[in-house]
């Protein structure tokens, strides 16, 4: 029933499992007794050691039908029927999952399925709980947790949190984590699905590597222009809807005191778009030259 253990088992009586494969003396137990035929008592405790060993060892049972016979298939049919319907048991799993990095996520895709079924089963709180138990994992398993996060939202807003919360703990604790870590971490972030007050944040903010700033800033300068367009676009459609109400007041030789109130509030509107417009233009000017001066220091430091 296993493929690793047929192919190294041919034509010797002993084998000695070593790292890569992370499986422990229990799981391996429960591995070998359900070769020989004997009945796997699956729980939320012991499913997901079983998902990773059933593909480190090649338990796969590929032309296998019967589920039974088929570690893979029986784990998986597990997993979909009784823990992803139940958010208590997929507590159990995530935390799991955690111990198990990065084969949890790299071999069963177990952590992003997991949060995305917290999601379905609308249970954000355990999603944010799971989350700041991940921000004491160690650099490597933390990138592994922010892909698999980065997949399952359509927003990034939660884990742009997480990430600032984890490099603030890290610094803070003296935890080894490197720049390159650091932007390969927050390479997990879009800033195009961060929401205005938290893209604004993350541009001025001083723990996150250099690199990311910078794409925060472009992105800023991107929506800010954006907004622009959108604000001139709605001043001319004004405009050009009042002038023509105001030519046909004009043609009819009628001008009350109505057209003449609704002229003046028109043009009061077009004054404060106009102002809006200028201060955003002066604040675009102000982050083009911020951002030259950023390039200037990235240029600096890839010289070094």
């Amino acid at each position: 029933r296993s493929g690793y253990l047929k192919r190294h088992l041919t034509n010797v009586n002993e084998l000695t499992l070593s790292p890569p494969l992370n499986i422990t003396a229990e799981t391996f137990t429960l591995v070998t007794a359900f070769c020989y035929g004997a009945h796997l008592e699956l729980t939320p405790f012991n499913v997901v050691s079983l998902r990773v060993a059933a593909e480190l060892l090649l338990m796969t049972g590929a032309g296998r039908n019967d589920v039974r016979d088929n570690l893979r298939n029986l784990t998986e049919s597990y997993l979909r029927r009784v823990v992803f319907v139940n958010a208590d048991y997929i507590k159990i799993v995530l935390r799991s999952c955690l111990t198990l990095l990065p084969e949890s996520e790299t071999t069963a895709f177990l952590v992003g399925r997991c949060i995305e079924a917290l999601t379905e089963v609308r249970d954000g709180e355990c999603v944010n709980e799971f989350l700041e138990q991940a921000v004491i994992l160690p650099a490597g398993d933390f990138v592994v947790v922010a892909g698999a996060v980065q997949q399952r939202f359509p927003r990034h807003d939660l884990l742009y949190r997480v990430v600032d919360a984890y490099v603030k703990f890290t610094q803070e604790h003296d935890g080894e984590i490197t720049e390159e870590e650091k932007v390969q971490i927050c390479n997990s972030i879009d800033c195009d699905k961060l929401s205005p007050p938290l893209l604004l944040h993350a541009v001025q903010n001083p723990k996150m590597p250099l690199r990311f700033i910078v794409r925060a800033m472009l992105q800023e300068q991107l929506n800010t222009r954006h907004s622009i367009i959108t604000a001139a676009d709605a001043v001319a459609t004004s405009a050009g809807h009042r002038n023509r109400e105001i030519t046909q007041a004009e043609r009819d030789s009628s001008v009350t005191l109505g057209s003449l109130l609704q002229r003046d509030t028109a043009a009061r509107q077009n004054c404060r778009l106009r102002a809006a417009m200028d201060s955003t233009s002066s604040r675009i000017k102000s982050l083009e030259k911020e951002l030259e001066e950023m390039k200037k220091l990235i240029s600096k430091e890839s010289e070094r």
